[in-house]
Formats: structure tokens, C-alpha cells, sequence
């Protein structure tokens, strides 16, 4: 079996994982009395090889980012463990039919593999757990607007992602596995803490979800804070991956700092511009509030 070695920019790693999938797939429908097992893997390696190619695509438009690294930490062990399983799956097949080419029964030696169809059920419940790993990092980038994987998606990856995203387990494990951030425009965005792990990653998250919104220059600069809205505690960016926990809820506070340039915009709230000259300041700090046809949400600017 050839050696599977994974780097964070051969992406072509990934594409030969997606073209063994399509190899495999031959193979089963190669064969007109496929049993049910060998079916199900087939619809699932058909799955795996769009996620796949989905992947490599996500990776590759943001492998020079902050978010290249955890991205990269997320799917090394997934590809890796689905190449190795499934060229031990057609090494099998290969054994079997050279085994059986030499006898007067070659031509039977389909039937005898999927005969072990015991082996494809456990292949493909096992490619089924990889792939959807790999479907809860492309719906945490689109959850964010950093994927739009309406566009993106084709066939069975669609279709693989719809049901991932609504079904109930797959629902908790995603909400399990993000913080919800407050933004400065009383928004919230759920953001995977897979992004979470330093605070370059956190904030390029951020300034891709606030693009082409209100705020968006304060926020590019980094003229913010996150807080925690229950304590008003400040997190300083040096402790932001050590704190923060799956499923906590924390704030974007807006810095207005005084410069010469922008002199008359001190007071002037970052969602609708009014200008309040006689806001009163609070250790550098104006209170602002975000108001809502049925409800008000405080946020701190």
C-alpha cells in the first residue's frame, strides 16, 4: 500500500483521496447484482468524493490565511484515515481477483467479493463519520459568510450538506461546538471554535462576516473589544483561545478613539451616525444602545 503523507498545502492529497473514492465506485457498480451494502457504500463514496473536492477547494482559497493552520488540523486525520481505508478496501478487491484469475471461476470473482459485504458496511459507516466531519467545517465557514456553499455545492454534496445541516444530532454538534458572538449591530454570528484557537483566526472570521456591513472599518482596524456581557469582564486577545469555551456568548464592543482626522465623529454611534456630543464617557467608553421595533439590546461602543 502506497504511503499517504498530508502537508498543509498538498492539496492534491486530497483530490487523489477523491479520485480513489471514484475508482472504488466503478468497481462496486462493475458488477450488475450488487448487494444492498455495496449500494450504500457506493452512495456514500459518491457523497464523499463531492466533500471532498468541496474541501480542497475551501482550503485552497484560504490556506495563506489565519485559517489555514486549524483547517489544516482538521482535515489532515480526516483525509488521511478515508485514503488509507479505502486503498486497504481496494487492495482486498485486487487480492481477490488476482487470486482468482489463475482458476476456472474468474469470471465469478465479483460475487465472491461482495459475498464479504460485511466489509463494504463497515467502510462505509466509517467514511460516513470522516465525511461528516468534514461537512461541519464547510457549514462553519458558511455559516459565517466565508463559504457559500449554495453556489459551491453540486449534486450529491448538496444534498449530503442539506442533511447534514438539518438533521438534530448534527445540529447540536454544531452548536456545541461554537461560540455565539454578539456583533456591534445587536447581530448574533455563531462562530466554530475550530476558528477560536488564536485570536489572528477569531478576527479574520470577524472582519469577513462585517464586510460591506455598518462598522466595518472600526472593525478591520481591530478597534474592538470582546466582552462578557454578563460581567461587562474585558478578554484581552492574548487570553482570548485560553478562555473562551464552546457554547459562551460574548460581546463586540466598537472603540471610538479620538484622532485629529475624525475629531467630529467622537460620540457618533457606529449603526445609524447620530452624532451625540454630550454622550458621557466612562473610563474612555461610550454606552450605546441598539433599539429594535419590539425590543432593546444593549451593547457597549
Amino acid at each position: 500500500m502506497p504511503a499517504f503523507v498530508f502537508t498543509v498545502g498538498s492539496l492534491g492529497d486530497i483530490l487523489a483521496t477523491a479520485g480513489l473514492a471514484a475508482q472504488v465506485v466503478k468497481v462496486l457498480y462493475d458488477n450488475k447484482n450488487i448487494a444492498k451494502e455495496c449500494e450504500t457504500l457506493a452512495i456514500e463514496l459518491r457523497s464523499l468524493q463531492s466533500v471532498l473536492i468541496l474541501t480542497e477547494y475551501a482550503l485552497q482559497r484560504y490556506s495563506s490565511t489565519p485559517l489555514g493552520e486549524p483547517m489544516a488540523h482538521i482535515i489532515q486525520p480526516e483525509v488521511a484515515q478515508c485514503h488509507l481505508s479505502l486503498a486497504q478496501f481496494s487492495d482486498n478487491i485486487n487480492v481477490c481477483r488476482r487470486a482468482l484469475s489463475v482458476t476456472n471461476i474468474s469470471s465469478l470473482w465479483r460475487r465472491v467479493v461482495w459475498a464479504a459485504s460485511d466489509e463494504a458496511a463497515t467502510l462505509s459507516a466509517k467514511l460516513s463519520n470522516h465525511r461528516s466531519k468534514l461537512t461541519m467545517l464547510l457549514i462553519s465557514l458558511n455559516s459565517v459568510g466565508l463559504m457559500d456553499l449554495e453556489s459551491t455545492c453540486f449534486g450529491g454534496a448538496q444534498a449530503g450538506l442539506y442533511n447534514t445541516l438539518h438533521n438534530p444530532s448534527s445540529v447540536r454538534r454544531i452548536k456545541d461546538n461554537t461560540i455565539d458572538v454578539l456583533d456591534h449591530l445587536g447581530d448574533t454570528m455563531p462562530i466554530s471554535t475550530l476558528f477560536c484557537g488564536t485570536w489572528e483566526a477569531f478576527h479574520y472570521v470577524v472582519k469577513g462576516y462585517c464586510k460591506n456591513r455598518i462598522g466595518q472599518s472600526y472593525v478591520e482596524r481591530g478597534d474592538y473589544q470582546i466582552i462578557r456581557p454578563e460581567s461587562n469582564q474585558i478578554i484581552r486577545r492574548s487570553d482570548f483561545a485560553r478562555i473562551v469555551k464552546d457554547g459562551e456568548m460574548v460581546e463586540i464592543s466598537i472603540i471610538l478613539r479620538s484622532h485629529p482626522a475624525i475629531e467630529e465623529d467622537e460620540g457618533r454611534c457606529p449603526r445609524c451616525a447620530h452624532l451625540n456630543t454630550h454622550a458621557p464617557s466612562d473610563g474612555g467608553w461610550i454606552r450605546w444602545s441598539v433599539a429594535f421595533t419590539s425590543s432593546v439590546s444593549s451593547g457597549r461602543g
